[in-house]
């Protein structure tokens, strides 16, 4: 059978919905997706992550081989802080286990946002307890004291 492009009906198609990327602050996230990819330059690898939860999705790529030293001192440092975030049952031997072992893990993200070919995007800048990153209640502002029970004297 061939495809003609002209003879396309959507009839019977439900649009989908579109993903959003999580806007800055601390999120509860559940890592869906997670795999260890050649860089771009070929000379090293990257830990590519895949977060989500109800609210929208982050990406995350952590450097875990990369022929500068510091490079891979700060992304193992990442690496061991989501883990120990995400209560991994043994952090420090993580290969052991592979990549498999993180997929499904419940973290907290901490998500910024930087400025990336003249447009803003948000970007993971950290890792946290989920309880950590729970919405906290916010402070009772001026405006919801009952009325007659401020300071002002007129």
């Amino acid at each position: 059978m061939s495809f003609s492009f002209s003879s396309l009906s959507l009839a019977n198609v439900e649009a989908a919905a579109g993903v959003s990327v999580l806007p800055p602050g601390k999120h509860i996230v559940k890592i869906t997706d997670c795999k260890i990819e050649a860089t771009k330059s070929g000379y090293g690898h990257i830990m590519k992550l895949r977060m989500s939860n109800k609210s929208g999705v982050i990406s995350d790529n952590i450097n875990v081989d990369n022929p500068n030293e510091k490079a891979v001192e700060i992304g193992l440092g990442q690496l061991k802080a989501m883990l120990v975030a995400a209560g991994h049952k043994d952090p420090d031997n993580v290969g052991a286990h592979g990549v498999q072992a993180i997929v499904g893990l419940t973290v907290g993200v901490i998500v910024g946002s930087e400025t990336y070919q003249g447009s803003e995007r948000s970007k993971v800048k950290g890792y946290c307890k989920p309880s950590e990153a729970e919405a906290k209640p916010m402070a009772k502002t001026p405006a919801e004291k009952p009325i007659g029970t401020d300071d002002c004297p007129f």
